[in-house]
């Protein structure tokens, strides 16, 4: 009874604690469903779909925009409920939350604007998370339920691990190698190129990464589990309690957190951990000896630990290359770059959407790498959106100033076992309800181990929670679980992308929020009617974000699903006759007969051919659906470029039979890139993908060629100058040169790449390709 421990009477009381606990439960539900399942960020089209049809079974843009939504929501129905009890209301971290999420919803207008409202808003939703769980988590038994169930989850996220590692990556790297072509192509790469190769050495390495597909995303959690099991667990065993399920549970945490992390590979989920346990473990033989002095640090270990981080990345760049450590080296390259952008950008920032762009010119010479983040949170949110990011880091310092804790007695009218009925039947739906969630979208391409996993996983999950819960039921328990695993969270939060990643950030969230939560304090905190208004800051953002959003990733999402559909019994043909045997080639050519409207003779050449011809004939149709998807979100430049290559590829085929028609086609092509340049004017991979279009124009209308290559050096002196370092415009620019018989401007591109090709001397796989180089070298002797 949530009624009896804050003391509340009356209808309305009631009615505010069950608010309360539906809250607890639709936050927790939506955090670990996002948590355990992928996304997808180009629906249908990640692969070419004209070639392969890939169900959806992961969060497309559109969903991850109502699901941050729907947590706002329930921050700010906690929020309410508290209100409405006499309890604190945290209307100082709502009203940070809500600047900056102002921050997000300046950039979300303009033709670029659901560019950066879709990739802010997981950011947003890891605000309302952390606000919603630090509000819930005023309450002694909410806290530790939500933290116990926060580091259960790490059994699933194990099996999840496991199953990557032993039975998906080998499934994976076979299915990459028979369609190495079509994958490369549909990213827009060709092969040996600097991101083919760097996406290759990605793919090779056996890593667990659960379904955020980074590990070290996976490491922060696997590292929190198992920092704060093992603090559980000491807690537990120093108080010499009876029984022997909480001890357990927490040693089965520490096992699973382990085992996790070993698996993730990640060294800075490992230093976390262990840096985490230090720092708890030498508070509380601080606060035993000295207990005032350790009090009057408590507030500071957070935001000193985080300073510290910060300072050891500055010193990693102070010595540079002189020792062989690179991955601290290259986080000081994007803190440099970030810094730089924030000075460039002081007010709004570059949006969230705009790192990448702005790093590539902002970065230090020697960085070979254009990345989406600066890997620190801090850096990430003032780089993105100005002063308004400076309300999240204010706000991000002041919840890890709480991550010592609080000394919490034990809950009030704990049975021997610390759990109550109706805290088993929570988790159990919690869990129920996230895995029915889960499979529900993965079902398209569920296999057999994979139903396992998620069942054992549910099972394991809940029990190791409830394990967990009754071990914090002992007073000060939940304090050290929740300060070790805290501390891993905000540690790993100055390397890594953890707090704004897609389907991580309200995990963070939550985490961090219960893991700092202020005390209750139960009590009026001024007139009701100026706390119930700070619970609407939240539900604000979730109705400006749904409004922003929703509309137009809908119907982008639909134009693409609506173009993928075109193909779809094309690709289906496809993908049959590719492990068909010779006994089905028969139905195989009356499916391909009824595709193009003549009979089809079964054999695998004519099935083939029938399907080349199907594929030709469907264009059209796609490019037209495409549009549409192009109206809805203009700045996307993978909708554009699929619409260009189907275009291109009609041309070329085409052109030897009617040059005009061709020509045309070619036109409409370029028309859809420029476009696309005068709608993200700052985006590098607009100008890139305009070059590529008339470089191919030129060598499918060779009548024009010299006018489209001129046209495509020119994108590229454009591309050029967005991104000093890179490699990819130069090499091109030499090519064309030379092609056009500038070979004065063709031996000072080749000067400039063999340069800027030194400068990578920290990565070499994104250098020139030995056969760039001979050409650059043998330009600059002649």
């Amino acid at each position: 009874g949530m009624r009896e421990r804050t003391g509340s009477t009356g209808g309305a009381s009631r009615a505010a604690d069950a608010l309360r606990w539906v809250s607890a439960f639709v936050l927790a539900v939506c955090v670990f469903f996002a948590a355990s399942v992928g996304v997808v960020r180009f629906p249908y089209w990640d692969l070419d779909p004209t070639r392969a049809w890939v169900p959806i079974t992961g969060l497309t843009p559109a969903q991850t925009v109502l699901l941050s939504a729907v947590v706002l929501l329930s921050a700010g129905g906690a929020m309410l409920a508290d209100a409405v009890c006499g309890r604190r209301v945290l209307w100082g971290r709502a009203a940070l939350a809500g600047v900056g999420g102002v921050g997000v919803l300046l950039h979300s207008g303009g033709p670029a604007g659901l560019e950066h409202l879709s990739l802010a808003a997981p950011w947003l939703g890891g605000m309302g998370a952390l606000v919603g769980a630090s509000q819930l988590s005023t309450d002694r038994a909410m806290r530790r339920l939500l933290l116990a169930t926060a580091a259960g989850f790490v059994v699933v996220l194990l099996g999840k691990g496991l199953l990557q590692i032993y039975a998906e990556h080998p499934r994976t790297l076979a299915d990459f190698e028979q369609h190495r072509a079509a994958v490369l192509a549909s990213k827009g790469w060709a092969p040996g190129s600097a991101n083919a190769l760097a996406y290759e050495r990605r793919l090779s390495q056996a890593e667990a990464t659960g379904w955020f597909g980074l590990s070290n995303v996976y490491a922060t959690f696997a590292g929190a589990s198992a920092a704060g099991f093992l603090a559980a667990g000491v807690a537990v065993v120093s108080r010499r309690g009876r029984g022997w399920v909480g001890p357990v549970a927490c040693g089965v945490g520490v096992l699973a957190g382990c085992t996790a992390l070993v698996l993730s590979g990640s060294k800075g989920g490992i230093g976390a951990a262990v840096l985490s346990l230090a720092l708890v473990g030498g508070f509380a033989v601080l606060r035993r000896r000295w207990a005032g002095a350790a009090e009057r640090l408590r507030p500071w270990i957070g935001p000193a630990a985080v300073v510290g981080v910060l300072c050891v990345v500055a010193l990693r760049g102070i010595v540079g290359e002189s020792i062989g450590e690179r991955s601290l080296l290259f986080r000081a390259f994007y803190a440099v770059g970030a810094l730089r952008i924030w000075g460039a950008h002081p007010l709004l920032g570059v949006g969230p959407a705009g790192f990448q762009d702005a790093y590539a010119s902002a970065k230090p010479a020697l960085s070979p790498e254009d990345v989406m983040s600066p890997h620190s949170v801090l850096l990430d949110w003032v780089s993105t959106l100005g002063v308004f990011g400076l309300a999240w880091g204010w706000l991000f310092l002041w919840t890890a100033a709480g991550v010592m804790g609080r000394d919490d007695e034990p809950v009030e009218g704990a049975t021997p076992g610390g759990v109550s009925r109706t805290e088993v039947r929570w988790v159990g739906l919690v869990a129920a309800v996230v895995t029915v969630l889960a499979v529900a979208v993965e079902r398209p391409l569920m296999t057999p181990e994979a139903a396992a996993v998620r069942l054992a996983g549910m099972g394991a999950w809940i029990v190791v929670a409830l394990g967990a819960a009754r071990a914090m039921s002992r007073g000060g328990v939940v304090r050290w679980a929740g300060a070790a695993g805290g501390l891993v969270l905000v540690l790993h939060a100055q390397i890594e992308v953890t707090p704004i990643w897609v389907n991580a950030a309200m995990f963070y969230g939550l985490w961090l929020g219960a893991a700092c939560s202020p005390s209750a304090a139960v009590g009026e905190r001024g007139a009701v009617s100026r706390r119930l208004a700070w619970g609407i800051v939240p539900v604000g953002l979730a109705a400006a974000v749904v409004v922003l959003g929703w509309p137009g990733l809908t119907k982008w999402a639909r134009g693409l699903e609506r173009a993928a559909s075109v193909y779809r019994p094309v690709a289906m043909i496809a993908e049959s006759l590719d492990e068909a045997g010779d006994g089905s080639l028969e139905a195989l050519a009356d499916r391909a007969s009824a595709l193009i409207g003549r009979r089809v003779r079964a054999e695998r050449g004519e099935i083939a051919r029938a399907v080349e011809a199907a594929r030709f004939g469907r264009i059209d149709g796609a490019v037209a659906r495409l549009g549409d998807a192009i109206a809805a979100r203009p700045a996307h430049r993978g909708t554009r470029s699929a619409a260009g290559r189907l275009l291109l590829e009609k041309a070329l085929v085409i052109s030897g039979r009617d040059s005009a028609a061709a020509r045309s086609l070619l036109e409409r092509a370029a028309d859809l890139a420029e476009s696309g340049t005068r709608a993200a004017p700052g985006s590098i991979g607009m100008w890139d993908w305009l070059a590529v279009t008339y470089e191919r124009a030129g060598t499918i209308d060779r009548a024009h060629a010299a006018e489209w290559l001129t046209r495509a050096e020119r994108a590229w002196v454009e591309r050029d100058r967005r991104s000093p370092y890179a490699l990819r415009s130069v090499v091109h620019l030499m090519d064309l040169s030379a092609r056009l018989g500038r070979m004065d401007e063709a031996k000072r591109w080749a000067s400039e790449a063999l340069r800027r090709d030194a400068l990578k001397r920290l990565d070499p796989l994104v250098g020139l390709s030995e056969s760039d180089r001979a050409r650059a070298e043998a330009l600059t002797r002649e």
